[in-house]
């Protein structure tokens, strides 16, 4: 209670009542790893729960040591289901994790105060990733968490079907916030008109059934990676990012190095 919060509230108030103002004051929580969580309740239910090949000590004593000794149970977590594979139970374990946030920013609300969750990462999936300890699923220290609405990197080997598809399933209309997920489709996907009537079908899929917002990039990763090696032959080289675009030679080499990585995966993966 108090305090500057209780200053801005009453600000916001008093210039509503005051006519033509704003009545609300949104906050909006950033589902940072939402990805990572729902993965790490999928690998817990099938290696603990299921299977009984593991404990949870197990699982957090390896996390601790960065998996470094414990090989076995790193291929173990990577080869569990992951969110953005199209898999119903992995989809359903990450869609409980937004609605435990929703549920959370509902129980939060006090007029005029509204809080709403959202999946928009834009850059620091690379960022907050590198400083973050490593995750029950199988993600290491300093890696990049789940980007935006999407899923972990190493997922996108599945291919952007399936992960518009698990992006399907997750409850988007509990994210009043918004979301943004990325897709990456190459040049060998657009090369001819069925191809481009099949990425069509796709988008329309998606938003059909629930998909609010699409961020698309057609670069390759070749290209991304001159660029990262000589930013002076590609100054008006240009990204989507999570709602917005961005010169490439403006984002930290961090966030380029992530980029590059993740169109690799995808362009192998397509």
């Amino acid at each position: 209670g108090g305090g500057d919060a209780d200053h801005v509230v009453q600000g916001v108030l008093a210039v509503g009542e005051g006519g033509g103002g704003a009545r609300y004051h949104s906050i909006t929580v950033e589902a940072m790893a939402f990805g990572n969580t729902g993965d790490a309740f999928t690998a817990l239910d099938r290696l603990v729960f299921r299977e009984k090949r593991y404990t949870i000590a197990d699982l957090l004593r390896a996390a601790e040591r960065n998996y470094s000794e414990d090989a076995e149970l790193l291929a173990a977590l990577r080869r569990c289901p992951h969110y953005g594979q199209s898999d119903a139970a992995a989809d359903a374990n990450t869609a409980r994790v937004l609605h435990i946030l929703s549920d959370l920013c509902v129980a939060a609300r006090d007029f005029p105060v509204q809080y709403l969750p959202s999946l928009h990462t834009l850059n620091q999936d690379a960022t907050r990733g590198k400083r973050l300890y490593a995750t029950l699923d199988g993600r290491l220290a300093g890696e990049p968490i789940c980007k935006n609405a999407g899923p972990g990197l190493e997922t996108r080997t599945a291919g952007p079907t399936s992960v518009a598809l698990s992006a399907t399933r997750i409850g988007q209309e509990l994210l009043s916030g918004g979301q943004a997920l990325d897709l990456h489709i190459g040049a060998n996907l657009l090369n001819t008109p069925e191809k481009r009537e099949k990425i069509a079908m796709l988008f329309r899929t998606y938003f059909a059934n629930g998909g609010m917002q699409l961020q698309v990039n057609g670069l390759s990763a070749d290209t991304l990676q001159a660029a990262y090696d000589c930013p002076a032959s590609y100054p008006n080289l240009i990204i989507r990012i999570g709602g917005h675009s961005r010169y490439f030679n403006e984002m930290p080499d961090v966030v380029k190095r992530e980029f590059i990585r993740r169109l690799r995966i995808e362009e192998n993966a397509s």
